[in-house]
């Protein structure tokens, strides 16, 4: 009997003593987990940030547009020239204006204005024995090897042959004028110019006189 008791209690020990390895042997080998960083919380105040950036990016692109808009505007509502007193005083004080004139009008010409002029540029042409703006439409540009600029423009709804032709230099601007009313010429030197009808020139002409605004003296070469 006492040996039969001594058999089972071998048992049972040597039964728990295997259960006990296998149970350790299983945790060892079992996959190790690595823990991994949670998502980070999106913050409210970022968010916001980010928001009213990119609010403030669109105006100030949208201001900038507004800008470039009323600038163009600005620069199509330009005058090319405007009548001027200064100017009668100005070439009359130089003595270079042609001693036949007649009827004309003294203006100060925009000449930065004209310099900037492009194809479909338009402008206002201002007539002043009309007592009226023309407003016309740059078809036309040409810079020359001397740095002269000719602009040449036409005015919408009109016959072709009514146009402007304006030639500006670093000294003197030469323009023709033609219209339903007639021709007019424009001749400046600098900013300061004259503007009349041909017809009045042709009446007033004699030989003998000066054309046009010139330098004071020419140099004949051989």
């Amino acid at each position: 009997m006492r040996k039969t008791i001594a058999v089972v209690c071998l048992s049972l020990f040597l039964f728990a003593t295997l259960w006990w390895w296998n149970s350790t042997s299983s945790l060892s080998n079992a996959p190790t987990v690595v823990p991994t960083d949670a998502p980070a919380a999106i913050d409210p105040a970022n968010t916001a940030a980010h928001s009213t950036a990119l609010a403030l990016a669109k105006k100030h692109e949208a201001d900038r547009e507004n800008q470039r808009d009323k600038a163009s505007a600005s620069t199509d509502q330009a005058e090319l020239w405007q009548r001027s007193d200064q100017a009668q005083q100005e070439l009359q004080g130089r003595g270079i204006l042609p001693v036949d004139l007649a009827g004309e009008v003294y203006v100060q010409l925009n000449t930065a204005y004209l310099q900037r002029l492009r194809v479909g540029d338009t402008m206002k042409i201002y007539i002043p024995q009309l007592g009226k703006d023309m407003a016309a439409t740059v078809d036309h540009v040409s810079d020359h090897d001397n740095g002269d600029r000719t602009v040449e423009a036409n005015f919408p709804g009109m016959a072709k042959f009514f146009s402007a032709v304006i030639t500006s230099g670093k000294d003197a601007t030469y323009g023709e004028i033609s219209t339903p009313s007639g021709v007019y010429l424009l001749e400046a030197a600098g900013d300061y110019g004259w503007i009349a009808a041909r017809g009045d020139l042709v009446k007033n002409h004699w030989s003998g006189h000066n054309d046009g605004v010139y330098p004071p003296k020419h140099t004949a070469t051989n």
